[in-house]
């Protein structure tokens, strides 16, 4: 895992979008991280009530921590 990768947790309040997209960057809570063969893991989001699976290799990600543990 990359540092990046590592800091993401399930709970975590993240700022999202796909790599290279022009649109606005998303805001979610990550509910599940799965590995994947092809992605190395599947990200399952809550953003704006829908639930998004999205492959964490074509993510950019910033994990916005609203506590310490």
């Amino acid at each position: 895992m990359s540092d990046n990768e590592a800091e993401l947790k399930i709970g975590d309040l993240i700022e999202f979008n796909y790599l290279f997209s022009n649109e606005k960057n998303k805001i979610g809570i990550v509910l599940e991280i799965k590995k994947d063969l092809n992605f190395c893991y599947m990200i399952t989001i809550l953003s704006n009530n829908l639930l998004e699976k999205i492959p964490w290799g074509i993510l950019e990600s910033k994990v916005h921590k609203l506590w310490k543990k």
